[in-house]
């Protein structure tokens, strides 16, 4: 080949190149609920709060389990999809961070209730159950709440500790995991009761 042809080879590899750069960066951003509020630069934390064996991606489906509450209702999560949005919520009677978590979930649910769903797991040991009907009576807590001590659900959504909180989208899509509840569902509720909440920057 003579240096003609490499030359030309040359200028395709680079414009390839050029054009991929170009491309990358007017890929527009994926379309996210309505208030979400960056919760976006999670996804690729690589932080053990991730469940599963691979970071969560927004493409993520919920996996599906049956559950039945304290109060013997029983249902599927694929009961709310395509209704209802889902919190999943991870907790234990016996830690205070889970109680702070539980109160602002109450309150959430208590204004948002038509279009949000709450799920409460307990892992804790079966002789526990009437410490769990207590508890949730004890701060009046009207979503569902189940006790699984088998852990079933929790194998479905591995995690290290509790709190946990999952947010499945109406479309039955994992859309945020932490240990607190997600910024974009306290934002209006915030401003409702006038918590602590930055000031927007109008730069």
């Amino acid at each position: 080949m003579g240096k003609q042809g490499v030359g030309c080879i040359l200028i395709a590899i680079v414009g390839i190149a050029v054009a991929g750069y170009f491309l990358m960066k007017v890929t527009p951003e994926p379309e996210y609920p309505d208030g979400f509020r960056g919760v976006v630069d999670n996804y690729h934390d690589e932080s053990p709060r991730f469940f599963g064996s691979e970071p969560m991606t927004v493409e993520l489906r919920a996996p599906d389990f049956q559950y039945a509450t304290i109060d013997n209702y029983v249902m599927r999560l694929s009961d709310q999809i395509g209704n209802k949005s889902v919190v999943i919520y991870f907790f234990g009677t016996y830690k205070e961070e889970c109680l702070e978590q539980m109160m602002v979930l109450q309150a959430i649910y208590a204004e948002r209730q038509s279009e949000l769903m709450v799920i409460a797991i307990s892992g804790e040991p079966v002789e526990n159950a009437s410490v769990i009907g207590d508890y949730i009576t004890e701060n009046e807590i009207t979503f569902a709440v189940m006790h699984d001590p088998d852990r079933e659900i929790a194998e479905l959504y591995p995690h290290v500790g509790v709190p946990f909180i999952v947010y499945v989208d109406i479309e039955g899509d994992v859309l945020d995991w932490d240990e607190e509840v997600p910024e974009f569902l306290c934002i209006d509720l915030k401003r409702k009761f006038r918590w602590d909440i930055p000031e927007e920057s109008t730069d």
